[in-house]
């Protein structure tokens, strides 16, 4: 169990959850947690939702999360607030590789994608220049959660649908930039995001011989590789993404096997 320290609207059904936990724990950047957001009195929604860690503080056994409102489930942890006590389950999944130093990284997010980025840029970004490439709908989705990045040495590309902040388009027209792969040798790439921006992500890193790690989304009924719901096609057969990821190579996932 956990107990809730803040669950309050950050824009249209985007939502900064925290949580504290009694026992210690110990949380890697890219791993998730399944909530249980029914009340004890109900069984509806049935399934736990998974939700990516968006920053970890050790030292208190604190997790935050940012979550976008999409259905039941997310709309009844919508509803909880500050003294709940919240039926967590994690950390779950494999995280990211976080063993670089001195390196030029990528880190590439889109959407609800960016969530899972910000625990890695601050875990990663002591020892490695980093170079964020963020994007959204609109300025109403991205500035809230790009503010947090303020207080961590990064350098941010910024990019909007509709132009209204940032450049106009996806996250393409950032890496497409002439300061990205072309004049600038980079290392590595965490990208997490929609379907086709990852497609566009792994043959861009191709063209450009830069590898890297996806974080995936898919739904998970069971949250311990059990059900086999949340399996996706990767070049090496079939894999959990509750288990095996939600973090695996990039050049391994077949995006369109999601």
């Amino acid at each position: 169990m956990a107990k809730v320290l803040s669950n309050k609207s950050l824009a249209d059904n985007i939502y900064f959850l925290k949580v504290s936990f009694k026992e210690t724990i110990n949380v890697k950047p890219g791993q998730f947690f399944n909530l249980k957001v029914c009340r004890d009195e109900s069984y509806d929604p049935l399934l736990r939702r998974p939700l990516s860690v968006f920053d970890f503080d050790l030292d208190n056994n604190e997790v935050s999360f940012i979550y976008e409102i999409k259905g039941r489930g997310t709309r009844a942890l919508s509803n909880y607030i500050k003294g709940d006590f919240l039926d967590i389950h994690g950390p779950l999944g494999n995280g990211f590789t976080v063993d670089f130093n001195n390196k030029k990284l990528i880190l590439a997010g889109g959407g609800m994608g960016i969530a899972p980025l910000y625990f890695l840029a601050k875990y990663i970004g002591v020892n490695n220049d980093l170079t964020l490439c963020l994007g959204a709908a609109n300025k109403g989705v991205l500035k809230p959660l790009v503010d947090y990045f303020a207080n961590i040495v990064v350098e941010l590309k910024l990019s909007t649908d509709d132009g209204s902040f940032g450049s106009q388009g996806t996250i393409s027209c950032l890496l497409n930039n002439s300061s990205l792969g072309k004049e600038v040798e980079y290392d590595y790439l965490f990208g997490c995001g929609p379907k086709p921006m990852l497609e566009w992500l792994q043959s861009w890193m191709r063209e450009e011989g830069i590898s890297g790690e996806f974080s995936l989304e898919e739904r998970m009924a069971c949250g311990n590789g059990l059900c086999l719901s949340c399996s996706c096609k990767t070049t090496d057969g079939n894999k959990r993404l509750c288990k095996e990821g939600p973090v695996l190579p990039a050049d391994e996932v077949i995006i369109n096997g999601l």
